[in-house]
């Protein structure tokens, strides 16, 4: 069982090596006819392989004009009918029957090799996915691309559906200004020289209300400590409380998240500074970000 089990998992890597390599590459005939190739003019892919066969019983052959490849003599009634040649390097490659170049020199036939044009990789690099701001908000959308097989020409930036404009020199950015409130998805396309297209993954961006701060219950308890509450804020703010003992000399004394919470006059924080001097004075103020 155990015998079977392995030629029947050997079995499939061949069958999946085998459907990778005609993934990968092709075959394409040409047919030989008296003093005629068809088709004439081919153009084929990277390591695509190219086969002429003769279908007539009149001797002819394929022979590249810089001798890199040359034929056998071909002809439909002997076993030797059909030749193939595997291009492995792109360019482009006149031919002709050297049997017959004096008698009939039109018999000729070009093959052009192309690389398979790799699309280019593109992601946004600023802002950050999840990123989050107050309304009204400026920022610089900026995008990194490139392509291994070519340029990049252009990398486009869209919000959902709509078009914000092009940028065709790295950095790859644009300068969005005046964002109201709102949820937004950004995302850039790349196209290459080649003009093959990318899309990077969608980076979300949060734009909220800017609150209306308070500081309010201000008190010192018995112990001389300074006491007072922060609300205005929504759960998950970033709230950070600067202090000092002269304006304009701001330290920040304290950071924290307002709290989620269904209370209707929260969420609120209370902060008690037990640094706080009895003789002097301390000033303070709040800061919040999304």
């Amino acid at each position: 069982m155990t015998a079977v089990r392995h030629k029947m998992q050997l079995l499939l890597v061949i069958l999946a090596i085998s459907a990778a390599t005609a993934l990968s590459a092709a075959t394409t005939v040409v047919r030989i006819g008296d003093f005629f190739f068809d088709p004439t003019n081919l153009t084929v892919n990277l390591n695509d392989t190219v086969k002429w066969a003769n279908g007539v019983a009149t001797v002819h052959d394929s022979t590249q004009r810089t001798n890199l490849w040359a034929s056998p003599k071909l002809s439909s009634t002997s076993t030797t009918n059909s030749f193939s040649f595997t291009f492995t390097k792109a360019g482009f490659y006149p031919y002709f029957c050297f049997t017959h170049v004096l008698g009939h020199p039109e018999q000729t036939g070009n093959v052009t090799v192309v690389s398979m044009d790799l699309p280019p990789v593109v992601s946004i690099s600023s802002p950050t996915n999840g990123a989050a701001f107050f309304a009204p908000v400026s920022f610089r959308l900026q995008a990194s691309a490139s392509d291994s097989d070519g340029s990049v020409a252009q990398v486009e930036f869209f919000e959902g559906a709509t078009s914000l404009g092009i940028a065709t020199t790295n950095p790859y950015s644009l300068n969005l200004s005046g964002l109201a409130a709102g949820n937004y998805a950004f995302t850039a396309v790349a196209a290459d020289n080649q003009n093959a297209k990318s899309t990077s993954s969608v980076v979300n961006v949060r734009v909220s209300a800017p609150p209306l701060i308070s500081l309010g219950s201000v008190k010192q308890l018995s112990g001389g400590e300074f006491e007072f509450s922060i609300s205005g804020g929504s759960a998950g703010q970033i709230c950070v409380i600067d202090a000092c003992p002269s304006l304009p000399n701001w330290t920040p004394v304290y950071t924290t998240n307002f709290p989620n919470t269904t209370c209707q006059a929260c969420p609120r924080i209370d902060f008690t500074d037990t640094n706080f001097l009895t003789n002097g004075r301390r000033f303070y103020r709040a800061r919040v970000s999304p």
